[in-house]
């Protein structure tokens, strides 16, 4: 389940950053990367807070969904973009500061990028299809070392999800196949 709090002072915080003066940005829409797909958590909260913004700043907000690689293909666009405050990434904060550690070395998150603020929060939650025969997460790992097709998880590579697999993998002693 994924909870999300929207928080007026990152947007008031967001508005003002977009909203100070920068030679001729003022008149070009601001684009709103998001390496995520359609439908998804982080682009719902990125098209909610791009329309907020739109409204109190009466600009143009257009989401742009790059999406593939954990996100890595919006965060390039991003660094290839002018640095003229017209081009954000709505992200997840590890698209920003895993991600490219994990997949690349020539990124860093503390001087390629400045974050704007945090506008939302997520859980991360253990899920299976209701015919899985196990009902409590014991039961779970029991039933998936007798059996691998109870071994496979969605991922993303690199991305946090990825990397908590990998660890509730090691804590349970599990060989298990990280899929996406």
């Amino acid at each position: 389940m994924i909870l999300i709090r929207l928080l007026l002072g990152a947007l008031v915080a967001l508005a003002s950053l977009i909203a100070s003066p920068i030679a001729g940005a003022q008149t070009k829409p601001v684009r709103v990367l998001v390496g995520l797909p359609p439908g998804g958590s982080v682009e719902v909260v990125g098209r909610v807070y791009s329309d907020k913004l739109r409204q109190a700043l009466d600009r143009p907000f257009l989401v742009d969904n790059r999406i593939g690689a954990s996100g890595m293909i919006a965060l390039d666009a991003l660094l290839a973009a002018p640095a003229d405050g017209t081009v954000l990434l709505f992200a997840p904060n590890g698209g920003v500061t895993l991600v490219p550690r994990t997949l690349r070395k020539n990124f860093d998150p503390f001087k390629d990028v400045v974050p704007v603020a945090s506008v939302a929060r997520g859980e991360l939650v253990v899920v299976a299809n209701a015919e899985v025969p196990a009902k409590t997460l014991d039961s779970f790992i029991t039933l998936a070392r007798g059996d691998a097709r109870y071994r496979n998880f969605g991922s993303g590579q690199g991305a946090i999800p990825h990397l908590v697999g990998a660890l509730f993998a090691q804590a349970t002693r599990l060989e298990v196949l990280p899929v996406g």
